[in-house]
Formats: structure tokens, C-alpha cells, sequence
């Protein structure tokens, strides 16, 4: 039966005496004489304008690293990669190796591009293949714009691998010896427990795999705690089963280079535990029911005079105003190499906005953003996934929750005396009453006692607001090879997060009925688990084209989809494999959209005029769709997307087309109206009026060499009766036959409590980069949920913006700005009144204001800005609101009509008396 089982483990491991590893992990116990370091974009205020800053900065080159040797590079990540990197290694004038950063995260198979070093998964791109270097390295950027970036890397006595880098080197492969594998199973009683693996040294293990018989349930799983301890000492390791293996939330599917969970329910870990004289792997089960765990292990038999002793440690706290979590305090010497984090936060996700800091020895390494630091962007904006370094293997609740891991690979972090990790929740802090959970792996020169073990998890996890369970029975709605039956209790390795769930058995097609509280559009995710590797899921929604389902999390993509309110069908076809599927509901979560929008896609929109037609409702956005740079902030419209998912097309048919846009206003009174454009080749000019008044003079031009989303184009403040009034695109005279106009949406505000600064007008030049913030609502604290900012840039900048007023006459004018930790000290000139305004402040945060009175004309007037000093951070000019009171007529309004009334009668008197003196 040994014969038996050695058979077995070598079938598993390979060949014994060399088995693959990960070279980010072959060294990981190695105690480094190596310094960490990290360059980012983080604010150097401490605020949250975590973009734009560089080492140093030359026209429209950036230096984001300049290094000196030995060392190497251990990752490049940015959410917005742009323009040109350019790596100069040792002093060289010309680069060794440049790449379009956006393409960084792309694969190539040539070093440093190859999987899976290189990813794009987290919605911006990460590389972590090593980029060592001799005596230098400087990293540049050509044509960034306010760029996010952070570069990791370590200072070393030697060089590894004796040379700087060059293209074209081999990928990093290595091996290790393994000179045993051993394979057992054993039984772990409830309300005790049982050695998993020991042994005596000396040794390292290079794989431990640990497989649960009975598939134990969530709660289950939350019973068990995983024991380590090394050299007759303390335990080193005492952390609950799920923290351990990065599933706080429940147990998914997920592949990384130190940790992995598979649909079979292989729990890996390829952390090295190395020993000297005994090593004990132990497993605490204080749940009801014993378990069965078959156990595997690749064990070699060296182990190096400068490796440490494997440590992890957990924590968990409830957030508090002001205090980050810390994840760590670690004395001694040692190297973190991982943290794994399970993060339950609020709707607004703005707990998200914290930045992760590293103290080693009294040096601080300061992140840009908490889904930065998992090589996530723009609040995990693809969703789930799981890479080779960073990962966030689920995100239910519409990300209100966050279960991610980061490994610190290819030398980890060292430290010689102290090393404290700490993680903001919100913006410095601002997110209380989240609750944060931890792990963090590290090796340590001698073991270290675990003195606090890590607090019980609730058995229970709150169900997103967006999921909705299956209607009915569905075990009668038919089917094609396979069965469906409700089950009060699934065997889920999670949390159940509906009060029953479908089993599905067989393979086939299943007709699931699902019921819409409301019509829209949503994006979707079948919620389940089960089904073995080997299942393939097709799924039609409300009798949309089949399309295969990407896995996700503990579930399957279904996509976007436009849902009538109502009864409608989810159609399921399962194929590959026998096991059960367990399906709880659908998450339906609306498509984001702009705060009070009207969307173009759902409006009765016309086209007018030979050759004019509606051309398209569309939903989905060409790969080479850009964002436009006016516009950021938040989870949207931080990418390339379409508020509400969707926009309008028409095809003007050449100079005679007209799209007719219908507004309805509920009361009469004074609106703002803005809309958002697409632009492209394909887009032309034309000319906007309201009833029938002219908007812009000139018109506007919609073409651009890019197709653009998310411009933001101001059309004035105006008076508006009650009732229902046209906003018409006409084609100008001079444009191409067949050209488009294209919609995202359309802003009718009420102007009651002030003219919202992001309805103003664009004067000129300067002016166009103006950046307007939105974020669905999701800062309220913003009038109209918004700022506009200006970069004015130096001192004695202007720029000019146009302030529309519904009649002339004389106003007391009321200015509240925008504080920004970019601000700078600036006037408003309006007619003859100047106001002095100073944006500067360490967060984003509406301000103080000015008032004066001033004279209008009835349109557009000019509103100039100036900077008069920059601030800490910088020199834009923020604004929030501008209110207008109108007071009355101006004596210049009173005199004019009084004076040309007198002249007109003068003239008359003067005509009627020549004709008099001709009589």
C-alpha cells in the first residue's frame, strides 16, 4: 500500500528529484540583505490626488524610477497606461527597451511580456516579470498625462542573475529538488484535532496540497483553523482554514503563484516551509462533524543557512474615523511576502480610496489606492480575477466586500528591525464601521509565537441587495437532460446567500424563471457553484443569443442585458462532467449612469430630413473606444463606457439632416442643459438650438481622429415653461453625406440652487482642459454631483469660461469652489467685479465663496480666471456652484430703452418740424 501511495504522489508531483516552481518563490524564505523601495504617484500631501507625480518631469517626458544599482525591479503597475515607457539601464544615453504602456500588460512570449508576468486583468496592467540592473535604471515616460503608477524594487549587494537585463532574455524558469513526495489521509475529529503532515530535519516543503473529504459546507469551513510550527518551537501559523487560503468570503476557484484553490477542492500552498530539526502541519476542527483530509507534500531535503521560519499572522478590526488597519507590526528580522485581505465596506465604495503603507526600519512606501495595491484599477472595474502576484478572487455585493491577496515575489519586502503594514479605509481614513480582515505571510529569522489568534469569523455574510432567486418552481418549467429541485441546505464552501437553492443534476438545458422588480439595463452574474473543471455553461437571458459564461467569483458572467420589467427566463446549457451545480439567484445590478440624466437611448428621439435616419440603439463600445480626458473620476467615467449602457446614433443623411431631441419640464423655471456627445471619424458638425434659438454660435464640431466617450458639452442655462420643448441637432451646410450624431445623454437640471460649474461654458484654449468630476452620486457633498476644476498651471494663467444668465439685469452672484489638494489662489472676474478664491486643501472638499454684484447680459458672459499664487500641490482653480439672484433691471438696462426712446422722439419731433418749415 506504500508502493501504492508513493505511485500516486509521484503521478501528482512529477517527476521526483526536480519539480517546477515559480522563481518569485524559489528564494522566498531567503532572509535578504536587500533594501525595499517604492516609487508611486501617491499624493506627497497625503491626500487623495494620488496621479501625476513624478521624480521629475521635462516637457512631455516623465521619470517615474531613476535607481541606482545593484538591484531589481520587482513590478511596473499603472490604472491609466499611456504614452511611451522607455527603461535606460547602467548610465546608457539610448533605451535598452521601450513598449506603448497600455500594450505593458500584454503577452508577447519575449521577456520581460510573458505570461504570466504580465497581466491586464485588473483593469489597468501589471508586469512582475524581474528587471534587475548593475548600476542603474531609469524608467520614462513619454506622453503621460496624469498618470497612476507605482514601481516596486530592491536595492542589492550583487546584481541577480550577474547583468542588467536585455531583450530577449529567457523567461525566468527554475526548479527545485524534491527528493519525496508523500501522500496520506487522515481523519480530524470534531471539537479536536490531527497532524496533518510532520517531519524531522532538515527539509523544506515545497507544496503542500490538502483536499477536504465530504464536502464540507461554509460553515464547516469556518470551523476549521490551520496549525504550523517549526523546530519544536511555537506555533509560527494559527489562522482559520478560509483566511489562510485568501477565501474569507468562501471558497472560489482561483490560481496564483503562492496560493491556489481548485473546483475539485485542492487547497495548495507553494509557500516554502523550511525546518531544521521538525517541521508539524496541524488542522483544528471545532466544528460537529469529523473530517476527512487526504494530505500531499513535496519535500526536499535541503534547506539554506539563511532561511527563515515560516510566520502567517491574522487580524481583523472594525474601522475607526481617522485610524488605518494595520495588518502587521513585525520585530525582528524577517521578509513579508503576502497579505491576503477580506474587506466588507459600504454602498458608496469609497472605502476603496485608501492607500496601503509600508513602514520597513523607518522608511515609508506609500500606494496609490487599495485596488492599486492588488494591481486592480478604477474600483476593480473588469471584475473578479486572479493573477500570478495580485488578485481579487470575489467581489459580491456590487464590491461592497473584497476578497484579494498580494504576494511580495522575487525577494519579498525585508526588513532588520521593524516593518508595520497599514491600510486606509477611505480617503485618510473617512470610512468607519468597516469591517477589515487580514492575513500576512512572512518568514522571520527565528519563530516567532503567534500571540493572538485571530478571532472566530460569523458564520453569515449579509446577501447583496441585488440578488434575486428564482421564481416559482423550477423543477416544472421544463427541461432537456437535466433535473431541477429546490434544496433548503447546498453544499456551497461559502456563504449561502439566498434561503434555499436549485440543484441542478445532469447535463442539458434548465429554464429557470426569474422575476424584474424593474425594467433596465443590468449587468449580470449567475450566482452558483459546483459542477466539477470540466463544466462548460452556455446561458440566454430574456431570450437573448446563447453566449458561453465566463466563471467569476463563486458564479458565472452572464454580460449586460436590457431586462423588461416582469417574468423572464434564464435558459441554461450545461455540458462536461457529472457533479451537481447549485445556482442561488441572479445579481442584477443597474448599469451606472450619470446622476440625473435623461438617457438618449431611452428617449423618443426623430430624425428628420432626406436621407435622416435612427440609425441604432447602441450598447456596446469599439476595442478602440478612448475616454475623454476632460472627464474623470470614480468608477465611472474612469473607462471607455456609456452611461445607462447604452446611447443613440442617428445618420443625418448629409446637410439637410436634423435629429429632434424631445425634453419635457415638469415646472417652469430656470434649467441647465448639458449633454454628453460621442465623437469619432465618423461624427460631424452641426448646430444646436432650443425651440428654435440658436444655442452655440458656429455650431459644434463632433469629429475627432479617436472614437471618444464621455465629453461633457454645456449648453447654457435657460428659462423653460412647463410643458414639452425640442432640442434640435441640425447638419451644418458643409458636411459629407451620411456623417453621425451620437448621444450618451442628456442633463436637464433644475438651476435652483445655483448655476453648477460644470455647466459652464468652454471660452477658449485654456479652458478645454478643464476637468469635470462625477461619480453617480456617490459624493452627494458635490452641488449637482460634480466640480469643474481648471489647471491653470503658472502664475498670472487666465482662462475663460462662459457663464449664461436667463435675462439681463443685475444679480448678487454667489461662488462656492471646489478645495482640492492641487489648488492654487485665483480671481473670478465677472463684468467689473473680481473676487479673490483659494482652492488649496489636503483632500477634495467643497469650499468657502465669495459674493459680489455684477451686471449680465441675457446669454453667455464671460467668466475669466486667473491664478494669482500656486499652493502646495499645485495651481487649478476649483469651483462648485455659482448662484444667481436676480435683483432687477440695472440702471444701464433702465436708461438704455429711456435714452433711445427720447432720441426716437427727438428724431420724430425734428422730421415732423422739417416738414412743417417746407409747407
Amino acid at each position: 500500500m506504500r508502493g501504492l501511495w508513493f505511485a500516486v504522489a509521484v503521478g501528482w508531483m512529477g517527476t521526483v528529484g526536480a519539480a517546477a516552481a515559480d522563481p518569485g518563490l524559489v528564494d522566498a524564505a531567503v532572509l535578504s540583505d536587500g533594501v525595499p523601495h517604492l516609487v508611486s504617484s501617491a499624493d506627497p500631501r497625503g491626500g487623495n490626488d494620488d496621479r501625476g507625480h513624478y521624480v521629475r518631469q521635462a516637457g512631455n517626458t516623465a521619470v517615474l524610477l531613476d535607481a541606482r544599482g545593484p538591484g531589481v525591479v520587482t513590478r511596473i503597475w499603472s490604472a491609466n497606461p499611456q504614452g511611451t515607457l522607455r527603461l535606460y539601464f547602467d548610465g546608457e544615453a539610448q533605451p535598452r527597451w521601450e513598449v506603448p504602456f497600455a500594450e505593458l500588460g500584454r503577452a508577447t512570449g519575449q521577456a520581460p511580456r510573458v505570461a504570466p508576468y504580465v497581466s491586464s486583468a485588473g483593469g489597468g496592467v501589471a508586469c512582475t516579470s524581474p528587471l534587475p540592473f548593475a548600476k542603474s535604471l531609469r524608467i520614462t515616460g513619454e506622453g503621460v498625462e496624469q498618470l497612476y503608477y507605482q514601481i516596486n524594487y530592491l536595492t542589492l549587494p550583487a546584481v541577480p542573475g550577474g547583468r542588467s537585463f536585455r531583450p530577449g532574455d529567457r523567461a525566468p524558469q527554475r526548479a527545485v529538488p524534491v527528493t519525496r513526495a508523500v501522500h496520506r489521509r487522515c481523519a480530524v475529529p470534531a471539537g479536536g484535532s490531527a497532524v496533518l503532515w510532520q517531519a524531522s530535519g532538515p527539509g523544506c516543503v515545497r507544496e503542500l496540497r490538502l483536499r477536504l473529504g465530504g464536502s464540507p459546507t461554509y460553515a464547516e469551513l469556518l470551523a476549521l483553523r490551520l496549525q504550523m510550527r517549526f523546530e519544536g518551537g511555537p506555533l509560527t501559523v494559527d489562522v482559520p482554514w478560509l483566511d489562510f487560503f485568501a477565501c474569507g468570503l468562501g471558497a472560489v476557484s482561483y490560481e496564483s503563484a503562492a496560493l491556489s484553490v481548485n473546483a475539485a477542492g485542492d487547497y495548495r500552498c507553494r509557500w516554502p516551509l523550511p525546518f531544521r530539526r521538525s517541521a508539524e502541519v496541524r488542522l483544528l476542527n471545532t466544528g460537529r462533524r469529523a473530517l476527512a483530509v487526504e494530505v500531499s507534500a513535496a519535500v526536499s531535503d535541503a534547506v539554506g543557512p539563511r532561511d527563515g521560519t515560516f510566520q502567517a499572522t491574522c487580524v481583523e478590526s472594525l474601522t475607526k474615523l481617522g485610524q488605518p488597519h494595520r495588518l502587521a507590526d513585525l520585530r525582528g528580522r524577517g521578509t513579508l511576502v503576502g497579505a491576503a485581505v477580506t474587506l466588507a465596506g459600504q454602498a458608496d465604495l469609497k472605502y476603496l480610496e485608501g492607500d496601503e503603507t509600508l513602514t520597513v526600519d523607518g522608511q515609508r512606501l506609500v500606494g496609490t489606492g487599495t485596488e492599486d495595491w492588488f494591481d486592480g484599477a478604477w474600483y476593480f472595474r473588469h471584475g473578479a480575477y486572479a493573477d500570478r502576484a495580485a488578485g481579487a478572487t470575489w467581489l459580491p455585493g456590487e464590491k461592497r466586500a473584497v476578497q484579494a491577496y498580494r504576494w511580495y515575489l522575487d525577494g519579498g519586502v525585508p526588513f532588520r528591525q521593524r516593518l508595520t503594514l497599514d491600510l486606509e479605509h477611505g480617503e485618510q481614513n473617512s470610512a468607519p464601521g468597516c469591517r477589515y480582515r487580514s492575513v500576512v505571510y512572512w518568514y522571520a529569522a527565528s519563530p516567532v509565537a503567534v500571540t493572538a489568534p485571530a478571532p472566530a469569523r460569523a458564520a453569515t455574510v449579509a446577501a447583496p441587495a441585488a440578488l434575486v432567486a428564482f421564481a416559482g418552481d423550477p423543477a416544472r418549467s421544463g427541461g432537456d437532460g437535466c433535473t431541477v429541485r429546490r434544496v433548503a441546505r447546498p453544499g456551497l464552501p461559502r456563504p449561502a446567500l439566498a434561503a434555499a437553492a436549485l440543484q441542478v443534476v445532469g447535463r442539458g438545458t434548465a429554464r429557470l424563471p426569474v422575476d424584474v422588480a424593474a425594467a433596465g439595463r443590468y449587468r449580470v452574474t449567475l450566482i452558483g457553484a459546483g459542477g466539477g473543471p470540466e463544466l462548460q455553461v452556455q446561458g440566454s437571458l430574456d431570450g437573448a443569443q446563447p453566449r458561453t459564461l465566463a466563471p467569476v467569483g463563486p458564479g458565472w458572467a452572464v454580460g449586460e442585458a436590457n431586462l423588461s420589467k416582469g417574468a423572464t427566463t434564464l435558459v441554461l446549457t450545461l455540458r462536461g462532467g457529472t457533479a451537481p451545480v447549485y445556482l442561488e439567484g441572479l445579481e442584477l445590478h443597474p448599469v451606472g449612469r450619470v446622476k440625473g440624466a435623461l438617457e438618449a437611448e431611452a428617449l423618443p428621439l426623430q430624425a428628420l430630413g432626406s436621407g435622416a435616419q435612427l440609425e441604432q440603439r447602441l450598447y456596446e463600445l469599439g476595442p478602440t473606444t478612448v475616454r475623454a480626458t476632460g472627464v474623470v473620476g470614480g468608477a465611472w467615467p474612469t473607462e471607455p463606457c456609456l452611461s445607462g449602457g447604452g446611447a443613440a446614433v442617428a445618420n443625418l443623411g448629409g446637410s439637410v439632416g436634423t435629429l429632434v431631441v424631445p425634453l419635457d419640464v415638469p415646472e417652469t423655471a430656470d434649467y441647465g442643459l448639458v449633454v454628453s456627445f460621442l465623437k469619432g471619424p465618423e461624427y460631424g458638425g452641426v448646430r444646436a438650438h432650443l425651440d428654435g434659438k440658436p444655442l452655440l454660435a458656429g455650431g459644434l464640431n463632433l469629429g475627432a481622429k479617436v472614437p471618444t466617450v464621455g465629453d461633457w458639452t454645456p449648453l447654457g442655462v435657460h428659462r423653460l415653461k412647463q410643458g414639452r420643448h425640442r432640442l434640435t441637432l441640425t447638419a451644418l451646410t458643409n458636411e459629407k453625406s451620411g456623417f453621425r450624431v451620437g448621444i450618451d445623454w442628456v442633463m436637464l437640471q433644475r438651476a435652483n440652487r445655483g448655476h453648477e460649474a460644470e455647466w459652464l461654458g468652454r471660452g477658449d484654449a485654456a479652458a478645454l482642459g478643464a476637468v469635470v468630476k462625477h461619480r453617480f452620486g456617490a459624493e452627494p457633498r458635490w452641488s449637482g454631483g460634480a466640480y469643474l476644476r481648471c489647471p491653470l498651471g503658472r502664475v498670472g494663467a487666465t482662462s475663460t469660461l462662459r457663464l449664461w444668465a436667463p435675462r439681463s439685469g443685475r444679480y448678487r452672484v454667489t461662488i462656492r469652489q471646489a478645495q482640492l489638494p492641487t489648488g492654487g489662489s485665483f480671481t473670478v472676474q465677472l463684468g467689473r467685479q473680481t473676487m479673490t478664491l483659494d482652492s488649496a486643501a489636503p483632500g477634495e472638499r467643497p469650499g468657502m465663496g465669495a459674493r459680489c454684484e455684477a451686471t449680465l447680459d441675457k446669454g453667455p458672459n464671460p467668466v475669466v480666471l486667473q491664478l494669482l499664487s500656486t499652493g502646495p500641490g499645485g495651481g487649478d482653480a476649483g469651483l462648485d456652484v455659482i448662484g444667481l439672484e436676480w435683483l432687477g433691471l440695472s440702471a444701464d438696462a433702465v436708461m438704455r430703452p429711456l435714452v433711445i426712446g427720447l432720441l426716437v422722439v427727438g428724431l420724430l419731433y425734428g422730421l415732423l418740424g422739417r416738414g412743417r418749415r417746407r409747407r
